[in-house]
């Protein structure tokens, strides 16, 4: 959608990534496992750890020793981890090709330019790939990796049918703690450096020179927003960044906010709904707003879509040959973890963490959001000339 989309599926495709791409690291030449006759070399799996540890900026072994204490890993388990996905990886690939998915070259050439088209310059593009320890050839390898799955998955396991009222009910009563006061937005995004151009249109919407959603439409630069008169839908899914979120924590239904300083640039973020969930037993899809109705029941289809496609997957698994290798000693990345042991993860720390839900979100954004920025100085825009927009947005 905009900037931070890219950022947050370049990062979660460094692991995998190099072997994709047919590159090869430092390391052992030998064969780490392999699929069906294809080797995985043990040159692929350290250079897939060695990309990692540059984009956490781990690349010397105290702060690599730590983080692998504090993560609950040891090097011999983040290897293994590591090489699963660089299996699972060449699993796909040969599963789409036995079912004869393919993905088009010029499909992943027009993502590639939409995500480099989000950058001022090549050199920008090119220091965010460096930050990840990724190249730009990588990078493609790794969308195409993805379409491919995605075009597998929609063969193999597309959706059934309809999601029925009572498999939304038994998603929210599973996650309602999760979808209590959510809220939806809309925002007008600008470039960076367009502060003041910001400043304008918000005083325009104030004086009711143009509503909201036709500032949106001419404004924003987040065109996948804009064209619905900027509607994010709801924070609970989308996954904003802190700052967006912060400030729309402070909005109640028709406030606006000032011009919020975003890493994605200057916003102007309206909130039109909030979700507050009902007491007691939730018996009728009616108790939430359509949108989020709609927004739940895609996210039940993708739930349900995914666990049929896993389980076709596993099942073309068992009928192929997938052999590992032993683990070579003295790998670039071995540490002696006895010298990190008071970093170690406890066994309660494991459990929280396993239990966690939210856990891949809250690692995302650990690692990709910048600091936050201090926000608004001033109250929320409680701007009446707004009701009747935001009536209008809602009703949409």
């Amino acid at each position: 959608m905009i900037k931070r989309k890219l950022t947050t599926l370049i990062a979660t495709a460094v692991i995998g990534v190099l072997a994709l791409a047919g590159c090869s690291g430092n390391g052992s030449t030998q064969a780490a496992a392999t699929v069906n006759g294809t080797v995985i070399p043990e040159s692929t799996v350290t250079a897939d750890v060695q990309a990692f540890r540059t984009s956490m900026e781990l690349t010397d072994d105290d702060s690599w020793g730590q983080w692998l204490a504090e993560s609950g890993y040891t090097p011999e388990s983040f290897r293994e981890e590591t090489l699963e996905q660089l299996v699972d990886d060449e699993v796909v690939r040969q599963a789409a090709a036995s079912e004869g998915v393919s993905v088009d070259q010029s499909e992943v050439d027009e993502y590639l330019e939409s995500m480099k088209s989000m950058y001022d310059s090549d050199e920008e593009w090119n220091d965010m790939l460096a930050e990840t320890g990724m190249t730009e050839d990588q990078y493609r390898s790794e969308v195409e990796a993805s379409m491919l799955q995605d075009a597998l998955q929609q063969k193999v396991a597309a959706p059934a049918g309809d999601v029925s009222d009572a498999e939304v009910i038994e998603y929210y009563t599973e996650n309602s703690d999760y979808y209590d006061d959510a809220k939806r937005s809309s925002a007008i995004v600008f470039d960076e450096g367009d502060g003041e151009l910001a400043q304008e249109v918000l005083q325009r919407i104030m004086a009711n020179e143009i509503s909201f959603a036709d500032a949106a439409k001419e404004y924003s630069v987040d065109g996948e927003s804009s064209a619905n008169g900027g509607d994010m839908g709801w924070d609970v899914l989308i996954g904003f960044s802190d700052d967006y979120q912060d400030a729309l924590a402070a909005l109640a239904p028709g406030q606006m906010s000032n011009v919020v300083d975003t890493d994605e640039g200057p916003q102007i973020i309206l909130c039109t709904e909030e979700f507050t969930a009902p007491e007691g037993e939730v018996t009728s899809v009616e108790v939430f707003p359509a949108a989020l109705l709609e927004e739940m029941r895609e996210s039940v289809a993708m739930s349900e879509g995914y666990s049929a496609y896993d389980e076709w997957l596993e099942n073309y698994k068992k009928g192929i040959t997938i052999e590992y290798a032993e683990v070579p000693a003295g790998l670039d990345y071995f540490v002696d973890m006895d010298k990190y042991a008071e970093y170690a993860v406890s066994a309660d720390d494991e459990e929280l963490l396993e239990g966690d839900p939210n856990l891949d979100e809250l690692m995302e954004d650990d690692e990709l959001l910048l600091d936050d920025e201090s926000l608004l100085d001033e109250e929320p825009l409680d701007d009446e000339l707004l009701d009747e927009e935001v009536e209008e947005d809602t009703a949409a």
